[in-house]
């Protein structure tokens, strides 16, 4: 059995990426809003189960918007590779035994 999976690691690794980028570019869309006062829960929401790590120690370290994706963001979609990584393949082996 495989213990780490390097393709599960990058596609991992692609999307939650990709997802963070997209989420981050959504919240600097609505920086105009926000200054109104108006608020999108959906976007709050969103951001707490995507990065729940990062959101939580944004808000203890107080990192600003420039140094959110490279210091936080980043680090935490690299973790998660690395877990699915070693996960994927368990799961994979798993299904696959016999009865």
């Amino acid at each position: 059995m495989n213990r780490f999976s390097l393709k599960a690691f990058v596609a991992v690794a692609f999307l939650h990426i990709a997802g963070t980028t997209w989420l981050i570019s959504e919240a600097i869309f609505r920086i105009h809003a926000y200054d109104r006062g108006e608020t999108f829960l959906w976007l709050t929401i969103l951001s707490w189960i995507w990065m729940f790590v990062p959101m939580l120690l944004s808000h203890q370290f107080h990192f600003g918007p420039a140094h959110y994706f490279y210091y936080l963001a980043l680090p935490w979609s690299l973790v998660v590779a690395v877990c699915c990584g070693f996960i994927i393949p368990y799961f994979l082996h798993w299904r696959r035994r016999p009865a």
